[in-house]
């Protein structure tokens, strides 16, 4: 008997299997970033009130862990109290299982305060729960629109091949992923709803919505789903107005369940604040007379298709809807909108991996995601071919960039042009990377004024060898002219088998940054290598490899000079760990004086 959409089943069980390994493996209690950054807020209602029952947080050092780091996240009112700037949402969406590690970690051995091991697995378990419950209606969602072959592609591009991967993996605690899976459960139950109305799919309807709105607030924008889903013509749009009236008891029944969720949220803020509504987030807001169009897309700063290129696919998408696509104008609307609104957020980059707000479009993408991969899939044979390669390649970029990012080779907010391809496919930064990140002015960006950080290199003292003469060899230099195949002009130099070669002392006067960079044959086990004379405690060392030209490597060192440094002089060399005889030449110092300035 013949499976039924087999293709998409077994895709989601590679994503599924691809995801745990990653999620679960190397380490993940320690390596990844699970009770950190924003998630010390989502979190923080959980140990608050069923460990330590105080949700006004009066006694701060109960949160504070061995390093003598917050584990929370929290912000004092004028009268004296602390509060959680986040809604309660994530906690809610946590809670099943944190309660499960707060009933194992004494009996397992661990510390029963709300951070110990169980707690943590705990959290990465949630996530991973969410990914099969966004995987199970990701699949139902689409099955009802498309064949089985669309969206067994649609899939991995969405999972694997964006910045939703690393939301379910490195920082697989943060919001975007639980969102994405409420989300995907309330579209598909909304078109069941709309197609037969039904009060299970209306009590789903209205606690997916709570929920994700609660996690998110500008998610309510979704809403819109339910009154355009199906409307092609004004007449369309009567009858759906219609069929609310007629069916007023369910929809009264989905407000209901809605509100349900909500209200802890409204609870909290009239405990803190004394009244059920209340803008927690002070002074950060958004600006509508100033959105970040094309920045949100297309900056090196955290630009949604620099980082999830594929997803350009869904922009093509939109082209390619018929009039008759019940899907068009709820897409369209509901895109459009949204995106106006997180490009108006004063911190347009959202501080993180590849735009992470735009996760939340993601479920509303997927119509014409899928429409242009079903287009593609009525094409020549060679542009299915073609489509299977993007896919495979951008989807191992995305594995890649994610680790980068995790591994601080990706900033999280001062990308530029030059630093991102730098360091594009690679497993280290250039010794200058520094020189290219543009990092942002935070204090103008709240006031909806976009500046940077542009780094400014005055040049203090600058000295080249080029190995041309005998003079230019002096006795510390331990090394003769070679007319062997040198790196420029007519001769370079030829060093012994010393294992400290070339020493030299450099004046560091009116500099804070040193460069010096030399090309050398075989650089295997060479290091260069900045220190201190004698007493002087600093050391500074490089062994990547910048560049290659033939059988010659560049070789770099970048050091920041200490500003209590006492000395005025560093000691320079390159250690020769296998005491061997190598080739250089081109060898350069160059001492700066390195400013910022802010530039739009």
């Amino acid at each position: 008997m013949k499976k039924k959409n087999i293709y998409s089943k077994l895709m989601a069980l590679f994503v599924a299997v691809v995801i745990l390994v990653n999620l679960f493996s190397h380490d993940a209690l320690n390596k990844y970033h699970i009770i950190d950054s924003d998630v010390r807020g989502y979190y923080a209602y959980l140990p608050a009130m069923f460990i330590h029952h105080d949700i006004e947080f009066n006694d701060l050092s109960k949160y504070i862990d061995e390093n003598g780091q917050a584990q929370i996240w929290v912000i004092p009112t004028e009268d004296g109290k602390n509060y959680i700037k986040y809604t309660c949402g994530l906690s809610i969406l946590y809670s099943p299982f944190f309660f499960v590690a707060n009933t194992v970690a004494e009996p397992l051995g661990y510390k029963q305060d709300g951070f110990s091991p169980p707690y943590k697995m705990a959290l990465l378990t949630s996530s991973f729960f969410f990914l099969l419950f966004a995987l199970y209606y990701i699949r139902r969602l689409l099955l009802l629109l498309f064949d089985d072959i669309v969206v067994a592609v649609v899939i991995p591009i969405v999972f694997i091949g964006t910045n939703l991967y690393h939301y379910f993996t490195i920082d697989a605690t943060m919001s975007h992923g639980y969102s994405f899976a409420l989300l995907l459960s309330f579209l598909f139950h909304s078109i069941q709803w709309l197609n037969k109305p039904k009060f299970k799919d209306a009590i789903i309807i209205g606690v997916t919505a709570g929920l994700f709105t609660l996690i998110r607030p500008t998610d309510i924008l979704y809403l819109f789903f339910l009154p355009l889903y199906g409307v092609i013509t004004f007449s369309d749009l009567k009858s759906r107005f219609a069929l609310f009236y007629e069916q007023k008891m369910m929809v009264l029944i989905m407000i209901g369940f809605a509100f349900l969720m909500v209200l802890p949220q409204l609870l909290y803020f009239r405990h803190i604040f004394g009244t059920f509504l209340h803008y927690s987030y002070s002074d950060e807001g958004f600006f509508f007379s100033n959105p970040q169009l094309w920045n949100v897309a297309f900056s090196y700063r955290n630009g949604w298709l620099i980082y999830s290129p594929l997803m350009l696919f869904s922009i093509i998408g939109f082209f390619l809807f018929t009039k008759k696509s019940s899907f068009k104008w709820a897409s369209i609307i509901i895109f459009a909108i949204s995106y106006y609104v997180i490009s108006s957020w004063w911190c347009w980059w959202y501080v993180g991996f590849g735009n992470r707000a735009m996760i939340n479009l993601y479920p509303i993408l997927l119509f014409p995601l899928a429409v242009f991969v079903r287009f593609v899939f009525q094409q020549h044979f060679i542009f299915k071919v073609g489509l299977f390669f993007l896919v495979f390649w951008f989807g191992k970029l995305s594995i890649k960039q994610s680790e980068t990012y995790f591994t601080g080779i990706i900033q999280y907010d001062s990308m530029s042009q030059n630093a991102y391809w730098s360091v594009f496919n690679r497993d280290f930064t250039p010794e200058t990377y520094e020189l290219s990140l543009r990092k942002p002015v935070y204090d103008k960006a709240g006031k909806g004024i976009y500046y940077s950080y542009q780094p400014v290199c005055d040049t203090v003292y600058h000295r080249i060898n080029h190995f041309e003469k005998e003079r230019n060899l002096p006795k510390e230099y331990r090394a003769s002219l070679s007319k062997n195949e040198p790196f420029l002009g007519k001769s370079c130099a030829l060093t012994n088998q010393q294992e400290f070669v070339f020493n030299d002392s450099i004046n560091t006067q009116n500099i804070n940054r040193m460069y010096m960079s030399v090309w050398v044959k075989n650089p295997e086990r060479l290091v260069l290598t900045l220190q201190g004379n004698d007493a002087i405690n600093f050391y500074y060392a490089s062994w990547g490899i910048a560049d290659r030209k033939g059988d010659w490597a560049k070789m770099e060192l970048f050091a920041k000079i200490p500003d209590n440094l006492e000395s005025e002089t560093l000691k320079f060399y390159i250690w020769n760990q296998d005491k061997r005889k190598f080739h250089m030449d081109e060898l350069e110092f160059i001492g700066l004086n390195l400013t910022y300035k802010e530039v739009k």
